[in-house]
Order: C-alpha cells, then sequence, then structure tokens
C-alpha cells in the first residue's frame, strides 16, 4: 500500500474533502483540453460510484494509490490513465451521498480511503431518471479538475 494514505475505516466523508474518481478508460477525459468528460462520473448500473478520498495527498501518492487499489485489481489488471478530483460537497449539493470505507471491486476487502457514491436517481425503466443521473455527472465532471498520470 502506498505510503500516506491510511485513514480511519469508515469515517464519514466531509463536504470540504477532495474525492476522486480513477480511469483507465481514455475516453473518460479530453486531455487536449485539460477537461473531465461526463462518462467519468457516470453511474454504473448498480449505482454506486466508486471513489476515493485523496485529501491531502500528493499527485504521485495518489497515483500510486490508484494504480494499486484500482487498477491492479480489475479483473484484468489495467494502467489507471488518470482521475478526476471533486470536493465532496459538489456531489452532495446533488443529493448524493457516501458510503465510506465500502469494497472498491467486491469480493476484494473494503479500503479506508474508499467510498460509494450513491443516491443517484433510480426508477426501474425510467428514462427520467437516466436522464438526470446523467445530467448530474455532467455537472460533476464540469466541476472537476483532470490529473493525467
Amino acid at each position: 500500500m502506498p505510503d500516506g494514505v491510511e485513514i480511519a475505516h469508515a469515517v464519514p466523508v466531509d463536504p470540504a474533502e477532495v474525492v476522486a474518481r480513477f480511469t483507465i478508460n481514455d475516453g473518460h477525459y479530453a486531455k487536449s483540453k485539460g477537461k473531465v468528460k461526463t462518462a467519468m462520473f457516470s453511474p454504473p448500473s448498480h449505482l454506486r460510484l466508486s471513489v476515493f478520498r485523496v485529501e491531502g495527498l500528493t499527485d504521485a501518492t495518489t497515483a500510486e494509490l490508484g494504480q494499486a487499489e484500482f487498477g491492479d485489481k480489475l479483473s484484468v489488471p489495467k494502467k489507471v490513465l488518470a482521475w478526476a478530483t471533486v470536493t465532496a460537497r459538489k456531489m452532495t449539493v446533488h443529493g448524493l451521498n457516501f458510503v465510506p470505507g465500502s469494497a472498491a471491486q467486491p469480493p476484494i476487502p473494503a479500503h479506508a480511503r474508499h467510498a460509494d457514491v450513491v443516491g443517484w436517481p433510480a426508477i426501474e425503466g425510467g428514462d427520467l431518471a437516466k436522464s438526470k443521473r446523467l445530467e448530474m455527472a455532467g455537472l460533476l465532471a464540469e466541476a472537476a479538475t483532470l490529473h493525467l498520470v
């Protein structure tokens, strides 16, 4: 585990805290524009968006954390290409909440810096809910800062 990544398990996420969303997909950002795309924050079908709490970490340590706890733990390990950071407040203002200390890639054990973002609109088969999730993801992408590995 990278140095400086231990924090107390399941501590609530503070609204001012910085969280990061890692990606292995270059379609999640526009490198030439330095911008994050909506896809980076679009929640998966189970509506639990994986993020890591990176408040106080250097970019080098954050990149190590992303590779060790995300990229290397995929069923087929891949290189983390980038991450987006945003304050937790930018998520909670849209009605989203955090489940801290949850498992990033079940059945992999939980990591103290991991949290799931929950509370996405969820109406079975509802186009309105999907549209609202995309709108929220777009707002988060606009507010995010892109970091390339």
